[in-house]
């Protein structure tokens, strides 16, 4: 029998909105459901770890860090067999701010 690949859950949001914590509160109720759950995360704390600049910011290289090493995490988390693969900061969320141009 082949495995499903899992249901991915990503969330993504300014700085200190709640992200990490609706995450772990989805993550304690799947168990009780029969879900295994695997997670991806702390790629802020990893890239300043790193010397990375982050947030507001961000440059080139720390953008495309932070995206290539979020899928390389959600890659990784599907391959372990879950069920559920929570995405703390998808990808999209990376992105260098651009702010809007005039006329």
């Amino acid at each position: 029998m082949t495995h499903q690949p899992p249901i991915r859950i990503g969330v993504l949001g300014t700085h200190s909105t709640g992200k990490t914590t609706l995450l772990n509160r989805i993550q304690m109720e799947l168990p009780g459901r029969e879900l295994t759950v695997a997670r991806t995360g702390r790629l802020g704390k990893r890239a300043a770890a790193i010397g990375l600049p982050k947030m507001q910011h961000h440059t080139a290289a720390s953008t495309e860090w932070i995206t290539t090493q979020g899928i390389a995490d959600d890659i990784a988390a599907a391959a372990q067999g879950a069920d559920v693969v929570l995405v703390d900061r998808a990808s999209f969320d990376a992105r260098p701010r651009v702010l809007p141009r005039g006329p």
